[in-house]
């Protein structure tokens, strides 16, 4: 008779593992959906009801997965579709005789374009388990020439950018990746903070960093950062699509990478890959 109450302790261990293992999968399933990964299918066992609810979230994760390549193939369409008027928009321009016109629009002309590439990044990486640039092997390069490169790119822009580029050992790098990245974080940092603000670049061997002494991040906004289309001016005063940082820890994370930033207002903000 006393062999009965601990047969029954463990049948009901047994059964709340079974109910619990295929629940405790769903779990971290939708917190991956959450934050904006798509996942894997979970496995479609255990009881009845469970097998349901597991069938019923994959063909949920397999819509959501559908709507988002939908949308990045519209955003994909309408950007590519806007370069052509915009090379047209861009040649007039130059040949206008109205100087202080000519200088306005070019600017004008230059964010519009950045933005149309932000959009085309964004439908080229996202929800996508291979892009081209990640998909190709890696190269032997230094992370240091790579930063040094984009650096000389913005100064002939006319952007005074302060760097600390140590020479670094060659290693396997997907160099335009990097790029996009790095371009991602300098155009982020110029165009959120105040003319004159300052702007670092840093190289380790392993890592990338990035600081202003600008505005700062408030910090009801870090949280959002990472998010796709979130601004944190949402009247269209500041330039941008939302997209920049939001591209910088997708394509990161697809080359097995990190990004983490650290801002305070006042005092500027650093992100380190």
């Amino acid at each position: 008779m006393k062999r009965l109450p601990l047969a029954a302790l463990v049948a009901a261990f047994f059964i709340a593992r079974r109910l619990g293992l295929p629940l405790q999968v769903l779990s971290d399933a939708a917190k991956n959906i959450g934050r904006g990964q798509s996942g894997v299918s979970v496995p479609e066992t255990g009881p009845l009801e469970i097998r349901n609810l597991s069938l019923a979230f994959n063909h949920m994760r397999q819509e959501l997965t559908r709507l988002d390549q939908d949308r990045a193939l519209i955003l994909a369409g309408v950007s590519h579709d806007l370069r052509t008027p915009l090379a047209r928009l861009r040649l007039a321009v130059e040949m206008s005789s109205d100087t202080s016109l000519r200088s306005g629009m070019a600017q004008d002309i230059e964010e519009m374009d950045r933005i149309i590439g932000q959009f085309l990044d964004f439908a080229r990486y996202a929800n996508a388990a291979s892009p081209d640039a990640i998909a190709r092997a890696p190269t032997m390069l230094r992370l240091s020439d790579i930063a040094q490169h984009m650096l000389e790119q913005y100064r002939k822009s006319g952007h005074q950018l302060s760097a600390d580029l140590q020479p670094t050992p060659p290693q396997p790098l997907h160099e335009l990746a990097l790029q996009r990245v790095l371009s991602n974080l300098i155009d982020n940092a110029i165009h959120h903070g105040p003319a004159g603000m300052h702007i670092t670049v840093r190289v380790g061997d392993r890592w990338l960093e990035v600081e202003d002494d600008g505005p700062g991040i408030a910090p009801e906004h870090q949280a959002h950062v990472f998010e796709r289309f979130y601004r944190a001016d949402p009247s269209g005063n500041i330039p941008g699509t939302g997209l920049g940082m939001c591209l910088v820890k997708e394509i990161m994370e697809l080359q097995g990478g990190t990004v983490e930033v650290e801002s305070e207002i006042g005092i500027g903000t650093r992100v380190t890959l």
